[in-house]
Parts: C-alpha cells; structure tokens; sequence
C-alpha cells in the first residue's frame, strides 16, 4: 500500500496491517478523518486504523455503527464522520466513542432499511442526501423518482450537530 504525502509531494510505502484485514487479492475502501487513516476491507468487514505509520483495530463503536463507515451511506465532511440508518442521520463522536443524532432532520428523510438507493455527499461542507423511489404511473410502468436534499450542518455545541434541509429536489427517470 503506497500514501501520497501532499506536503512533500511524495508517494511512500506503507506498513502493511497484515493478514487479520485481508489479503493481497482483496478490495479496500479508505477514508481520512482526524490525521489518521481508516482501511475496510470489502470482504472481511475489519477496519484498521493508521495513525502515525502504525496500524491498529479501529475504534469498535466507530466500525459497530456502521456496518461499512464507507461511502455511500457513510461519509466525511469537514473532519467528522456521518452516516444514514433508518431514516436518521448520525456523526460519530470520537472523544465519548459514540454515535450521536444530528438534531433538525426528524422526519425530513425517508425511513426505510434498503439502503441500496441512498447516499449521502459532502458538497462544499454541505451534506447532500441523495435516495431513490421506484413506482408505476398510469401510463409508465416503470418510473423512478431521484430526491436530493440539501443539508446545511452546524456544530452548536462540543456534543450537538444541527442540520436544516433547506433544499429539496427531484427529477424522474423512466427505464423501459
């Protein structure tokens, strides 16, 4: 595994985490928060954590909370780690190790468990909530609705996040 250091402008060989992640064949997603360095293995689901040039276990609340702390239903947005589960929207807390409720959202986005068709984006410090509905009209059969909300977010205090959908649109797709 190689690291491009952006201050040198160098690539540079990493230690790997070993066999507990995965092996040589597999697919790793990755994601920076707070100066370290979080690598999930696709099939393994394990999450280490390199900080420092050292690889450890990731925080276990972090990886619990989301079954993958990857994209699409998880991601970073200046430096703190969100997710959607269930209709909710969470960001993690790194100093109580837990999983907490971004404020303002209740109710505003779809509660479902298929997780297949959400996302969520980081657009300009903003979060951009993307999400799928399948249905049939009268005269197409199949039609899929693309919803986006536009989500401002503001840390009020050390242990709130608030988030104010101000933006909602949709277009539709029709797949014959």
């Amino acid at each position: 595994m190689e690291v491009f250091d952006t201050k040198t402008k160098t690539w540079a060989f990493l230690p790997s985490p070993g066999q507990e992640i995965g092996d040589s064949f597999e697919h790793y997603e990755n994601v920076a928060v707070e100066g370290s360095i979080y690598v999930q293995s696709e099939r393994k689901r394990k999450t280490y954590k390199l900080h420092k040039g050292k690889w450890r276990a990731a925080d276990l609340a972090l990886t619990m909370g989301c079954a993958t702390m990857l994209p699409p239903l998880c991601r970073v947005i200046e430096n703190v780690v969100y997710r959607y589960d269930s209709g909710d929207v969470t960001w993690y807390d790194f100093i109580d190790r837990l999983w907490r409720k971004v404020q303002g959202l209740e109710g505003k986005l779809p509660h479902s468990r298929n997780t297949d068709n959400y996302r969520l984006e980081d657009y300009g410090g903003k979060m951009v909530f993307l999400w799928e509905e399948h249905g049939h009209t009268k005269n197409v059969q199949n039609k899929t609705l693309v919803w986006c909300a536009e989500i401002s977010l503001e840390r009020r205090q050390r242990l709130e996040i608030c988030g104010t959908s101000y933006c909602l649109l949709t277009s539709y797709c029709l797949f014959f």
